[in-house]
């Protein structure tokens, strides 16, 4: 927030820690709310950037779509819009609410979620263009790109996952021959945690499951959930909806 605020941006910030919020004071507006697991705190807002400096919950996908929506026809004087928003799952509202927030062609159940634009759109001028911003964000997609190059400890410690979901943060340090506690620290400093990446491998996981076992109980029982109770409290967090909604958004 402090470097944003040090080009002339306005800023507003989000954490569910008051402690985080304290520190930002005098930075900008400042919101207190866990959008992992409250609404989202910003309805029918516009931003010109979203910047997620960690793990952002899925479901939230959406509002943070129609959150930058607009940005397109900003920086350019309202001469581009988005020709199409692609979503990698089925609705989770009636589609009049998408059209709503979004005011573009819409595409559920796409091998991707992206914001599509025409190829002639790339010559139009950038009214708004902001230079240090530029610059700024080409280094953090420099940075992005090396590091992909590599992988990371957080590359590791889901490969482990994915292949032993049962497993917690002793057993899959014990694998990397680390203590729970300096996992932990060096997930840190990669910017996640073991929850997080735990949290995402068992929902892929689970949604890919869901779509080949007939049982919702043979799902929960090799993700290792203590019984479908916990699986469906679990899975609802992470998507919004139960594992039945899910199922019935494919058909079956």
């Amino acid at each position: 927030m402090r470097w944003l605020q040090a080009q002339g941006l306005q800023v507003t910030g989000v954490d569910r820690s008051p402690e985080a919020i304290a520190a930002c004071t005098g930075l900008g507006e400042l919101v207190c709310a866990d959008i992992e697991n409250g609404p989202w705190p910003l309805p029918g807002r516009q931003f010109g950037a979203v910047v997620v400096t960690n793990y952002l919950w899925r479901p939230l996908l959406p509002a943070v779509l129609a959150s930058l929506a607009h940005m397109s026809g900003w920086i350019t004087g309202e001469r581009v819009r988005p020709r199409q928003v692609r979503f990698a799952h089925a609705p989770r509202a009636e589609t009049p609410r998408y059209d709503e927030l979004l005011g573009c062609p819409l595409a559920f159940d796409a091998a991707h979620n992206a914001l599509l634009y025409d190829r002639a759109d790339l010559a139009v001028p950038l009214i708004q263009a902001n230079a240090p911003m530029r610059e700024h964000l080409r280094g953090l997609a420099d940075s992005l790109l090396e590091r992909l190059g590599q992988q990371s400890l957080a590359a590791r410690v889901q490969q482990l996952l994915r292949a032993q979901p049962r497993w917690g943060k002793e057993r899959i340090a014990e694998q990397l021959e680390l203590s729970g506690r300096h996992l932990n620290r060096k997930l840190g400093e990669e910017g996640t945690s073991f929850k997080l990446l735990r949290d995402q491998v068992l929902h892929q996981m689970a949604e890919q499951r869901l779509r080949e076992s007939p049982r919702v109980a043979e799902v929960a029982e090799g993700l290792g959930f203590s019984d479908e109770s916990a699986f469906a409290k679990a899975f609802r967090r992470w998507s919004g909806i139960t594992p039945g909604q899910f199922r019935q958004g494919l058909g079956q």
